[in-house]
């Protein structure tokens, strides 16, 4: 389950660089939910920080480095989907995505198919995120 919370913080990482015209660069604060159709598990929602930036970060150096590699990505006005696939020692990730950016604010969801000993999951995360100012 960490693993797949580190594959949405990477995954976010590579993204603002193709975001539309409402994205804004700057620090955000993210906070995620995240449930496991037909699992009896809980996940806490997780906040976090991260300095995005606007399209001349790295997103490509990103991707390579977090074992990751864009499949798709279609701008649709302030909304981005995306699909991307992960390698990494623990298995292969699958993640399609969107999120929609609106000035100070922004919201999405990403679903993670895993194949972990044989037996495919599907992870939905439900992402919020404010603008808090210039990164620091």
């Amino acid at each position: 389950m960490r693993a797949l919370l580190i594959a949405i913080c990477c995954l976010l990482a590579v993204l603002p660089a193709s975001a539309g015209p409402g994205f804004q660069a700057g620090e955000w604060e993210i906070t995620t939910s995240t449930a496991i159709p037909d699992m009896p598990v809980t996940v806490p929602p997780m906040t976090f920080r991260q300095c995005m930036l606007d399209e001349n970060s790295m997103a490509q150096q990103s991707s390579e480095n977090s074992g990751c590699r864009i499949l798709e990505q279609q701008k649709n006005g302030d909304t981005l989907n995306w699909k991307v696939s992960c390698e990494s020692e623990q298995g292969r990730a699958d993640i399609s995505g969107s999120l929609t950016w609106s000035g100070d604010s922004m919201q999405g969801t990403t679903a993670i198919t895993t194949d972990p000993g044989g037996q495919q999951m599907t992870v939905i995360t439900r992402m919020q995120g404010k603008r808090l100012g210039p990164c620091r």
